[in-house]
């Protein structure tokens, strides 16, 4: 599966952000940038995420470190448990 990549002139007027907040997030290493210029959907969904934590709810860099790591490892367990779910059903079923 191929995803989709947004150029930083894209992701700015997207996101309606500066460019300072999207330096700041890729200096933090919250974001990374290709070398073509390229943001990931995963690291434009964390910039969008970021941007209104920073500007809309006033929270610092370090916060929004930490709760996108929280959001990532929700997300992740979401998943396990959906597998583990499926597991069960599939074993239930035989």
């Amino acid at each position: 599966m191929h995803s989709k990549t947004l150029r930083r002139t894209e992701l700015l007027a997207l996101l309606d952000m500066d460019e300072e907040l999207l330096g700041l997030l890729e200096r933090e290493e919250i974001i990374c940038v290709t070398p073509g210029d390229c943001y990931s959907e995963e690291d434009a969904e964390a910039a969008r995420l970021a941007r209104t934590l920073v500007k809309d709810l006033d929270v610092n860099l370090p916060g929004v470190e930490v709760i996108l790591e929280m959001r990532k490892n929700m997300i992740e367990m979401q998943r396990q448990f959906r597998q583990i779910l499926e597991e069960l059903s599939q074993r239930m079923r035989c």
